[in-house]
């Protein structure tokens, strides 16, 4: 009986081997719909490749709103690009979105002079946005910044933000540490 098992395995393996031989590498390879043509080659680009990062912030300065200033700044920031490689370069102030409390901020940008940017917010969006005046006093929020940039039809934005958190401690004072610092 082992001996007719034997037999049976070993018909068995040239069994399969003859048809690993005959399907197998020894077949010719056939064409498929999958293969690229020149023109799906050259669509492509290395965008899959970038990765957005928020901008560095060089210093930030800032003074209490009160109801006799707050049509000036009350928070200044000045920031870069984090890199010169694409595609910050082609990227301006209006490629950043800046926050206050979590609401889209608007704020007025200058520059760049020797690639620094500076954005002031004034008392006036700070009140609109948290509300009244008298909320100024006692109260700490964040300011934060990504980068956004829309390559073709879909805008892309920086995974990460920097934040400044202002903090306006009861009745004197404010304080905004420049989170790069």
């Amino acid at each position: 009986m082992r001996a007719r098992v034997r037999r049976l395995i070993a018909v068995a393996a040239v069994s399969v081997s003859a048809l690993v031989f005959a399907f197998g590498e020894g077949a010719d390879p056939q064409a498929t719909d999958a293969a690229f043509t020149d023109v799906e080659h050259s669509a492509s680009s290395q965008l899959g490749t970038v990765v957005l990062q928020p901008p560095v912030i060089a210093s930030t300065s800032c003074q209490r709103p009160t109801l006799l200033n707050l049509g000036q700044p009350f928070l200044t920031v000045q920031w870069r690009w984090p890199g010169t490689g694409r595609p910050y370069p082609n990227l301006t102030a209006a490629n950043t979105q800046w926050r206050i409390n979590g609401t889209i901020a608007t704020a007025t940008h200058s520059g760049p002079s020797n690639g620094v940017y500076t954005t002031r917010f004034t008392g006036n969006v700070l009140q609109q946005i948290l509300g009244s005046i008298t909320d100024l006093f006692g109260t700490s929020f964040p300011v934060t910044v990504r980068t956004v940039w829309t390559p073709g039809t879909a805008p892309w934005q920086s995974a990460q933000q920097k934040t400044v958190q202002v903090t306006l401690p009861l009745l004197t004072g404010i304080q905004c540490p420049n989170p790069d610092a």
